[in-house]
């Protein structure tokens, strides 16, 4: 759950009813307007309203405008992805308050589409978007590159590049991106994938390689499986599952989000 509203300030509240007021504006945008919705926003943008009422519009407009890259219907859908463990959210945030979801590229041979890899990240994300220090801290992204096949190298296209690096920037929370390891098809991926990227998306990775020190740095040990020098000698990944299975009701109502679509003919809407 979020930290309690009846804490925020005078100006904080004020913040939140000139959001929802500017957002009345926007009747083609179907989205909650009550205070603990509109707060993650607003404190992503440190309570600018004007920000973060242009955030909001960037991110449901660029769902609108790549549907393939969300999730919208039952989870059951992606079933095989998720009990790949290609990618999986640990059990709880590290001592820098971050959660840390940890990303097996050699796995994504499980997917049977670049979508697929996509929404599954909606999946997780979306079981921990009330916890507060989702917010306040933002989520590590600890990406494996080890034996990622030739193969893989065929779905890094431009345009997948580009959508994903926006789909990361927009996101209601914060994302930093840590790689270790390497292979031949990882390294090809970077050459191909980084010139693409923007200048702000490139600060946020970062390369550790093997180096396990330099990744405790960014990433506390102690949530950490050994083959990363953590602490962590066993994953019930089952028991991480749950979390997916036990939100499953609040992912269902967030993929509802968004804009309307069709959008109603000789409609003049300036939010989207």
């Amino acid at each position: 759950m979020l930290e309690k509203l009846d804490t925020l300030s005078v100006n904080q509240l004020k913040c939140l009813d000139e959001l929802r007021l500017i957002l009345q504006d926007c009747p083609l945008l179907v989205i909650p307007h009550d205070n603990e919705f509109l707060y993650k926003f607003l404190c992503l943008m440190n309570w600018d309203v004007d920000k973060t009422y242009q955030r909001i519009i960037a991110f449901y407009k660029f769902k609108k405008d790549n549907p393939k890259y969300f999730l919208f219907g039952p989870i059951d859908v992606l079933e095989r992805m998720i009990r790949s463990n290609a990618k999986f959210l640990l059990d709880k945030p590290d001592r820098y308050g971050r959660w840390v979801y940890i990303v097996k590229v050699a796995r994504y041979v499980e997917a049977n589409n670049v979508y697929e890899i996509a929404q599954v990240d909606d999946l997780w994300f979306s079981s921990i978007l009330n916890h507060p220090g989702t917010i306040k801290n933002g989520i590590s992204v600890l990406i494996d590159a080890k034996d990622v096949p030739l193969r893989l190298v065929s779905w890094v296209t431009p345009k997948h590049s580009r959508v994903m690096s926006q789909k990361s920037e927009i996101a209601p929370f914060r994302i930093t991106y840590h790689i270790v390891n390497s292979s031949r098809a990882m390294n090809l991926g970077v050459k191909l994938v980084f010139p693409l990227l923007s200048a702000e998306a490139k600060k946020t990775i970062h390369f550790h390689h093997s180096d396990w020190d330099s990744l405790h740095q960014w990433i506390g040990k102690e949530v950490l499986p050994t083959e990363y020098g953590g602490s962590v000698t066993h994953i019930d990944y089952e028991k991480l599952r749950e979390r997916i299975y036990r939100n499953e009701a609040i992912i269902l109502e967030n993929m509802t989000y968004g804009f309307v679509e069709p959008e109603p003919a000789n409609w003049s809407n300036q939010c989207s």
